[in-house]
C-alpha cells in the first residue's frame, strides 16, 4: 500500500523504522490486523440522532480521494450502533473502520444467489461493496455485512492517551472493535506477531490485507 512515490520496499522499510522508533522509546507499537472491507466514516455523539455514514476511498496518506452518501444502507447492519452508550458518550466522534463479509457468511450469500441463478460475487470485498451499493436499503438489510471501527478522526468531548487506550473507549461506548491486535515491546513480539498471522491467515473468520502499526 505504498504511495504512488514511493516503492513498496521503501515504505516497508519505513514502517519497520517507525515500528523501532516506538520500541527504542518505550512506548511500544501497537500491530493489528488489516480487515479487508470497504472502508467508512461514522459520524457519532451527543448532537447526533443517529450516525452520518458515508463510504470514502483512501490513499497511502489516509487523505478521502473519493466518498458517497450510503447512511441509510450502513443503518441497516446490526453491529454497528445508532447512538453510543455510557455515561461518558462525546459530543462528537469520527470513527473509521471497515465494513465487511464473514467469510462463512459470504460463502452463504455466494451459494444462495448461485441457487437463484444470479451472478456471484468474486470475493467478500467485492460482495461488502456491492451489499452496501444497493439502492433499495432492504437489499442490504437482508446481506449478512458486519462493521469493525479502528481509527479516530475529528472529537470533541473525548481523547485518547494510546491507540489501544481509544480501542477500549471505543468498545465502552458500543462500537464493534476488533480484538485482534497487540502492543509489541520488542522486535521479536513484532516478527511473532506478523509471523502469526501470515501462517494464520486463512483461520481468521473475514480476510485480511497483512497487518499494519
Amino acid at each position: 500500500m505504498a504511495g504512488k512515490s514511493r516503492s513498496s520496499a521503501d515504505y516497508v522499510c519505513g514502517r519497520l523504522l517507525l515500528w523501532e522508533r516506538f520500541l527504542v522509546v518505550g512506548t511500544g507499537c501497537l500491530l493489528a490486523c488489516i480487515v479487508a472491507g470497504l472502508s467508512g466514516l461514522w459520524r457519532l455523539g451527543r448532537n447526533w440522532a443517529g450516525p452520518g455514514l458515508c463510504v470514502a476511498g483512501f490513499n497511502a496518506d489516509q487523505v478521502v480521494v473519493t466518498g458517497e452518501d450510503v447512511t441509510l444502507n450502513v443503518k441497516t447492519i446490526k453491529n454497528l450502533p445508532h447512538q453510543l452508550k455510557g455515561d461518558a458518550v462525546p459530543t462528537l466522534i469520527e470513527v473509521r473502520g471497515e465494513v465487511f463479509f464473514p467469510i462463512k457468511a459470504f460463502n452463504e450469500l455466494n451459494e444462495s444467489l448461485e441457487e437463484a441463478g444470479k451472478q456471484l460475487f468474486a470475493n467478500p470485498r467485492n460482495g461488502a461493496a456491492g451489499s452496501l451499493r444497493q439502492k433499495d436499503p432492504r437489499v442490504t438489510a437482508s446481506r449478512p455485512l458486519s462493521v469493525v471501527v479502528h481509527g479516530v478522526g475529528a472529537r470533541e468531548g473525548i481523547d485518547f492517551e494510546s491507540q489501544s487506550g481509544a480501542y477500549e473507549k471505543l468498545k465502552s461506548l458500543g462500537l464493534p472493535t476488533s480484538d485482534r491486535f497487540k502492543v509489541c515491546s520488542t522486535r521479536e513480539d513484532v516478527a511473532q506477531f506478523i509471523q502469526f498471522y501470515a501462517d494464520h491467515r486463512h483461520d481468521v473468520e473475514h480476510e485480511i490485507d497483512g497487518v499494519i502499526a
